[in-house]
This record gives structure tokens, sequence and C-alpha cells, in this order.
């Protein structure tokens, strides 16, 4: 009731009042009448789902997050040019279409007029590019800072960018699914600042959900698609109704979740979040070890979800010429025949991985089994081809040719704290090539000196994961050209005939045309090993009561997002 409502009423018992008096209608006997209290309206509670993560997020934007916990945020609170799709499709998100040119360097795209920021600042191209130029910031690092390192980006109207490759890529909609950053909040920021200051904390995005809460324990999230819409300045500010009350509305332009309420909670430890999950004071859990894992399998009412990803564990070799030893693809073969990479995916890795066979994973459109044979666990043939490219064994002991000691190689990889999956993936690989008949030295290096020494060359094998994207391109890993200071070949690996295959599989083509290109390209792999892969990581997501998720090859724990539009909690939750 607002003011005037309030003055009326006074009016009408003024009257009532007044005529009392003029009419001296008879008084009623007094009568003592119990009050009844009227009650509360209540409210249903909203559909929270509540999911649990390792660790705390303290840099939740798109090109600083490195954490668990992070990613999965920014999962929820950004949006890109496009999205996943179903069937390792994409599909428009803040850009309405987009064209390339017959060469595939030039890419246009168009973007929605109708967006906002979740603050209800309109989406424009100068957010596109000033994405794209942080992402090229000297002080950006990673698989995703690299991959735009030779992209130009320009603003060619309010709503339109435009994007020019010095290397022309058939599958750039993959680096299209990149969330953007809000230039008219960050513009001012120097990049080095980005992950420690304001905004690593309190985001905005333009992102399904927008983070209502955050503190030590948990975030809440809230769908945008019910923020109230911006309101416009009046030329005029009329008199204000203080006893009303915005309600919030849907926005037209985004669809609203069925998840009314989203709860990420934090937990210092994989046993912790363990717990949680089973006593119910969560819905779902992600990134569990081996040994939790395997204990929730078992657990009535909790399913399991299985995404798999492009992150694939390697072996990276030394292929320069320092390193003749290896140059022979006989013997790269017979370095992954003597890895029993099933059982390495079944007791180390705790089945939540797939054997890999090629540098395509299986769920890859790319992906062909048939030119990608497998190079099977048998060491009595890896002896052999180790004979056969000239290595002489002698007491259990191989030495190389023109060697005079056994062979000794060094593996470089990650300390445990900072990955005990591929820690031990990489001490597994040295017990093999230790039973195969080398001497093995396993040396666990901080991420920053192992990557220092991968670019120096100074080392013989690394047991590393590589993010293979979503549209599969190993051109930079492999190609001749890519052997350089700021290249991403870091074995050092040089073959022409294969970067004619290297480039036609990146080239623009017909869907057959590609497929055919993909063909050849896997077998050219098969042939030389210049990578040794081990095993595709699988994203695992134990959940109690939700439906409506649709797993799909991901780069990202936030890739499983894809479709939290359509998640629902079960009614008999």
């Amino acid at each position: 009731m607002n003011r005037r409502d309030h003055a009326v009423v006074l009016i009408l018992v003024l009257l009532l009042v007044g005529l009392g008096g003029v009419l001296a209608l008879p008084k009623a006997p007094a009568a003592e009448v119990e009050a009844t209290p009227t009650p509360e309206p209540t409210l249903p509670p909203p559909a929270t789902y509540r999911e649990g993560v390792v660790g705390v997020p303290a840099s939740i934007t798109p090109i600083t997050a490195r954490s668990r916990a992070e990613r999965t945020l920014v999962g929820l609170i950004f949006s890109g040019l496009v999205r996943l799709g179903p069937d390792g499709g994409f599909e428009p998100d803040l850009a309405t279409s987009w064209t390339t040119d017959e060469s595939g360097q030039t890419w246009t795209f168009r973007l929605r007029e109708d967006v906002t920021w979740q603050d209800g600042v309109p989406v424009t191209s100068d957010d596109v590019v000033f994405t794209v130029e942080a992402l090229k910031s000297p002080d950006a690092v990673g698989a995703v800072a690299s991959s735009w390192a030779e992209v130009e980006v320009a603003a060619v109207g309010e709503h339109t960018v435009q994007f020019t490759l010095q290397t022309p890529i058939a599958g750039f909609l993959a680096a299209a699914t990149q969330p953007l950053l809000p230039a008219h909040l960050l513009a001012d920021v120097p990049f080095a600042d980005l992950a420690t200051g304001e905004f690593a904390t309190l985001p905005v995005g333009t992102g399904p959900y927008v983070l209502a809460e955050l503190d030590d324990e948990r975030a809440v999230l809230v769908p945008a698609a019910l923020l109230p819409p911006p309101v416009e300045e009046p030329e005029s500010s009329p008199t204000l109704d203080p006893f009303a009350t915005p309600v919030p509305s849907a926005t037209p332009t985004r669809p609203v979740p069925y998840l009314e309420r989203i709860e990420v909670r934090f937990y210092e430890d994989a046993a912790a979040l363990a717990a949680a999950l089973e006593s119910g004071q969560v819905d779902g859990a992600t990134g569990l070890p081996v040994e939790q894992a395997t204990a929730l399998e078992g657990e009535e009412g909790i399913e399991r979800i299985a995404y798999p990803t492009t992150t694939l564990s390697a072996v990276m070799l030394n292929l320069r010429p320092s390193h003749p030893e290896l140059d022979d693809a006989r013997v790269r073969k017979a370095l992954l025949a003597s890895i029993d990479r099933d059982a390495l995916v079944g007791t180390v890795l705790g089945g939540d991985a797939e054997r890999a066979d090629a540098l395509v994973p299986p769920a890859s459109w790319a992906f062909d089994a048939a030119s990608a044979p497998p190079v099977a666990f048998d060491r009595k043939q890896a002896n052999t081809l180790l004979r056969d490219a000239g290595w002489k064994l002698s007491d259990g002991a191989w030495t190389a040719p023109r060697g005079k000691e056994r062979y000794r190689a060094e593996i470089l990889t990650v300390p445990a704290a900072a990955s005990p999956r591929l820690a031990a993936t990489a001490a597994y690989v040295r017990n093999a090539w230790t039973r195969l008949g080398l001497a093995v030295d396993l040396v666990e290096l901080p991420a920053a000196e192992l990557v220092e020494r991968l670019r120096a060359g100074t080392y013989t094998a690394a047991v590393v994961d590589i993010a293979m994207g979503l549209e599969p391109d190993v051109f930079p890993l492999l190609a001749s050209s890519q052997v350089r200071a700021s290249g991403s070949n870091l074995s050092g690996y040089q073959d022409p005939a294969l970067d004619k295959l290297l480039e036609a599989a990146r080239a623009v083509g017909t869907p057959e045309t590609r497929t055919a290109a993909w063909k050849a390209l896997l077998a050219g792999l098969a042939e030389r090993q210049p990578i040794l892969p081990l095993a595709w990581s699988t994203e695992v997501m134990f959940a109690r009561g939700l439906d409506g998720m649709a797993p799909r090859l991901i780069a990202t724990p936030g890739d499983r997002f894809w479709d939290v539009l359509g998640w629902r909690l079960a009614t008999d939750r």
C-alpha cells in the first residue's frame, strides 16, 4: 500500500465516523473477539543444485582461471561468440552468424544486438577486440593464449568483428568459443592486475548465470535471465513511490534455466568432498581422484557421468639433431609398444581415461580408427624394433647406435603435488622403460621450469598433458615452421612430407575433403609416432538426483555446462 492508498483509507474512515454521528446509529454490544493471526505467505524454496569442488577460487576470469573451482564458475558466468552444441558441433551464442572467405583466412562475425553484460551494458565488437588483445598480451600464458598469437582482430562496426588469420584454419569456430571480457570494465586495468584485481572475484559476464554471493565456503549463482532489465535514466524524475518494490522479470533475449539457483561449495580436499556427496550435503562432485572415485562407484543413488576430453597425456620426445638415437621411427614405436596403456588406464588412472592411439580424441569427428592402427603392448615386438634400428642388447640392457654404455633417458614431469595423475603416469612410463632395458631417471619439475627445459631442448623425454582443443589441429605441435622460440613444436620434429599433411588437414574445404585430409594425416602420424600418445583424460562427474545432462567432447571442466539450461533436479530428490 502506498501513501495515496493510505490517504484514501483515512478519508473513508473519517466519512464513516461523520455519518455515524449524523444518523445516530445504535451501538453494538461489546463482545470479546479473539484475533486470528493472518498466516504469513510462504514461497517454495528455489530449485537449488549444489556442486562441490576442491579449492577456493581466486581468479574468476576466462583468461586467468587455472583451478577447477575457477573454471567451473567461468563456465557458468561467461560465454563466447559461439557455444558447444550437440553431436560435437557449434551453435551461435553472442554472434548471430559468421562467414569466411574461400581461403579460410578471414572470418567475419555478426553480433547479436539484444545482448547485454550482466550489469546492463550492451555487448559490442569492442569487447571482442579487447578480449583477443588481452589474450595476445605478453603476460598471457597457456595453450589458449598461444592459439591467438597469429590472429588479428578488428571492429568493422558496432556489432561486426573481423578476424584475419596468418595461417588459414578451417576449425576456427572452436577458438570462437573463447569467453569474452567486458571492455567497459577492464579497458583501464593492466593485464598483470587482471588475475588479482576486483573483477577477479566480482566477475561480470554474459553467461547463463550471474554470481550473487562469494566467500571462502561457497559461490551462489542465479539465472542471468531473471535479472531486472537495465533502468534508463528518465528525462525528468517523477515522484517515486517508496512502497513500490521492483520485481525481477525474465529478460526476453535470455532463456530461463530450470535450476533457479546453483551453489558451488568449496572443500579443502577430495576426502571432504566425497564425504559431502555421500552425506547429501552436495548433489554433485567433480575432480575426484582415483581413490574417492572408486569408492563412489557402487553408492546407491549416485550416478557417474563421463565426459570425454581433449586433454592428452603423452610422452614428448626430444627429436632435435642432438638426440639422433630417437630419430628412427622404429625406436619411437618400440618405446610406445613397451607401455601397457590399457593397464595404465585401468590401474593408475582408475578407469577415468581412454587409451590413446592417435593425437586426435576418439570422440572427435576427425578420428578414424582404420587410419590410426594402434601400437599394441608387446615387449617382444619392442625388442625386435630396437634391434632393427641398430640398438644392441647385452645382459638385459640396451645400447644405442654408436653408444658405449647402457642407454640412459631422463623423463621430466610435474610434481605429484601439482598433478598426482600425471606424476603417476610418468612413473608408470619410467617403470615400463626400465623393464624394457633402459636406465631411466624421473625428474619432477615445477611447471614453469619444465616448459623452460622443453623450449631449450635440454631433455630426452617428458610426460605432459597436451590440450589438443575441440577442433583438432596438430600443426602447431609438429610443423617445421613452429620450431622456433615462440612456436609450440617443443619436440623439434621436422619432416617436410608431414608438413604437407598438416597443412592439408587444417585447410578449408568440404566435409568430405577435410575427412580425407585427416585420414591421410592420421596414417602419416601412425607411421612416424613423433609424439607417443598414452591416454585421453575423462572428466567424471558424480551426481545424485540430477537429470538433463548430455555428455559430449569438452576441453575444460567449465564446458560441462554447455547444456546447463536443460539440467533439472529429479522430482524424487
